[in-house]
């Protein structure tokens, strides 16, 4: 996902999750997210204050899914990711799920 250029100032969080992803994205991610983090309208808060990695991840790589890939501590380093690689699997869940 590569599209759109990092250039509006004080952008919305909703602003930037429509940008890069389109608008159910932006509606059906972005908004419950903040809703259920700062009790706030996704239109009302600032993306650099809420979520600077993905900021700093767009203007680094241009890509906002290459950035998270690719941060320290990234997939890579997750460990049921690495053991999934290692055996090949086509599905993975929590052993004690979510909670």
């Amino acid at each position: 996902l590569s599209k759109g250029r990092y250039s509006v100032h004080d952008e919305t969080v909703y602003g930037f999750f429509k940008r890069r992803f389109g608008r159910e994205v932006a509606e059906l991610v972005s908004d419950p997210m903040c809703r259920g983090i700062m009790a706030a309208d996704s239109r009302t808060l600032g993306v650099e204050a809420m979520f600077p990695a993905l900021v700093r991840g767009e203007k680094e790589h241009r890509s906002v899914i290459k950035s998270l890939l690719l941060s320290e501590g990234g997939v890579e380093k997750n460990e049921y990711v690495r053991e999934a690689k290692l055996q090949g699997w086509r599905m993975l869940n929590f052993k004690h799920g979510m909670e």
